[in-house]
């Protein structure tokens, strides 16, 4: 998941949801990103867009980053 100003809800789903799992949490706010994997219990985080989409642990990208920046960040996906 990229931006976690918004999404608390998204993540609370993916780690409840037997169908699909978030694999790594992506923000520019390392603060903000290790407090959210405490808050849900996950263990990967990254302040580093380019890492997480290498990750072969990575197959889908949910983008919740501020909607001038969707466009960059879907190519690159």
């Amino acid at each position: 998941m990229l931006g976690l100003g918004e999404g608390r809800s998204i993540i609370s789903a993916g780690v409840q949801s037997p169908l699909w799992r978030v694999a790594c949490l992506c923000d520019t706010n390392e603060a903000l990103g290790r407090t959210r994997c405490d808050e849900f219990g996950l263990e990967t985080f990254t302040t580093d867009y380019g890492a997480m989409l290498a990750d072969p642990a990575v197959d889908v990208v949910g983008i919740y980053t501020p909607d001038h920046l969707h466009a960059e960040h879907i190519i690159r996906a």
